[in-house]
């Protein structure tokens, strides 16, 4: 998030109780069975209290993971650069009983730790903001400290870019990069993601989380409300972006969906991701 307008940011991730919302109906769609929790902190626990810090921590919707896992009283900073995340986030973490911290700022604010300081650090849907803080990140944790990271896959919500090209009217199946979005995925992603984490880390352990959304006709509202969402933060200025802003648009959309899932009985996106869990040391 280091490059990134705080005013576009703050449309997406700085609203807590929509950011809450879309996360509800993620979960409620998705088709695996298996919480994304529950497999990427599974057989990680701590004896002693710990210090952990969460970069790109938004509102601390990772903190209730950590009840069974790590002692009461452990340090939790949150670094993040939208102060309107601050009092959610440090109100869940006065409910799971640690003692919280909140940074408000980019990655880099790490750097006021001492070297080898955390016992966890975690970076999950956000490392490929700042991919370029890796080295520093690093070096903040401890020698026997666990790194984690979730990423996207490169072909979330793949279907959508079909629709898409019917409604824009273009030629050929567009790609996200083509339609403004910001390509902050293909900066850290489920593909390239260990490659990357590997000059850092002797022991990478990728879990691939296969997963994929499914709306049937009762669902269309909750489908539009998260495209909404996915709007604000993939799409900017290019060619299309005043369309995209249009009624006119929404409704050719809403006009694609409605007819996949007349054909097909429910419309599905790829929700793939894939959890990267790290030590410096075997």
């Amino acid at each position: 998030m280091n490059n990134i307008p705080i005013n576009k940011l703050d449309k997406t991730f700085g609203r807590v109780d929509v950011h809450e919302y879309i996360g509800k109906i993620i979960q409620e769609q998705s088709t695996n069975p298996s919480p994304l929790g529950s497999i990427t902190y599974k057989g990680i626990s701590f004896t002693n209290k710990i210090k952990i810090a969460d970069i790109g921590c938004g509102y601390g919707r990772c903190i209730n993971n950590f009840s069974a896992i790590v002692p009461n009283d452990s340090n939790y900073i949150g670094i993040d650069p939208l102060e309107s995340n601050r009092t959610t986030f440090l109100n869940n973490t006065k409910i799971a009983n640690f003692n919280g911290k909140y940074l408000c700022g980019n990655a880099d604010r790490i750097a006021e730790f001492p070297d080898n300081y955390f016992d966890l650090i975690l970076c999950n849907y956000s490392l490929y903001f700042f991919i370029d803080s890796l080295p520093t990140i690093i070096k903040k944790l401890k020698s026997d400290g666990f790194f984690i990271t979730i990423t996207h896959s490169n072909n979330s919500l793949d279907e959508l870019l079909d629709d898409l090209q019917i409604v824009l009217k273009i030629d050929h199946k567009p790609t996200w990069h083509e339609l403004g979005s910001e390509q902050v995925l293909d900066n850290f992603n489920a593909e390239n993601g260990y490659d990357l984490l590997q000059p850092y880390f002797k022991d990478i352990e990728k879990i691939d989380y296969h997963n994929s959304l499914e709306f049937y006709n009762d669902d269309f509202d909750k489908l539009f409300d998260l495209l909404e969402f996915k709007k604000t933060s993939l799409i900017h200025h290019n060619d299309y972006a005043a369309f995209i802003k249009t009624k006119e648009f929404d409704k050719r959309l809403r006009n694609a969906i409605f007819a996949r899932i007349k054909i097909k009985g429910k419309y599905v996106l790829n929700k793939d991701d894939a959890i990267f869990r790290c030590r410096k040391s075997k």
